[in-house]
């Protein structure tokens, strides 16, 4: 956890060092977007926060999943120990009565 964090932290830096080396006005274009004179800065750090949302969502998702998947297997596992028992008790019965 702390590895994942540290590279965070450096990843951060590292965004924000070039979108203070990189303060000017830039004009965007998409499709038909246009916003004029927008700050570089604004689009780095906009862009940073927008994929690292997008990846904690991909993140949350699987991890849903995988507790949902969690859940069904401790209760199938429930249920196998407890087959497990009965089957025990009915053939200890059984080897008590030809016994």
């Amino acid at each position: 956890m702390l590895k994942y964090i540290l590279i965070v932290l450096v990843i951060a830096l590292l965004v924000a060092l070039f979108a203070v080396q990189n303060a000017v006005q830039v004009d965007i274009k998409f499709l038909w977007w246009e916003v004029p004179r927008v700050s570089l800065v604004m689009i780095m750090l906009s862009s940073f926060a927008g994929g690292a949302l997008a990846a904690f969502l991909l993140t949350l998702v699987k991890q849903i999943r995988a507790t949902i998947q969690i859940r069904e297997l401790s209760g199938l596992n429930r249920q196998l120990k407890a087959e497990i028992e009965r089957l025990k008790g009915e053939t200890r019965d059984n080897l008590n009565k030809s016994g």
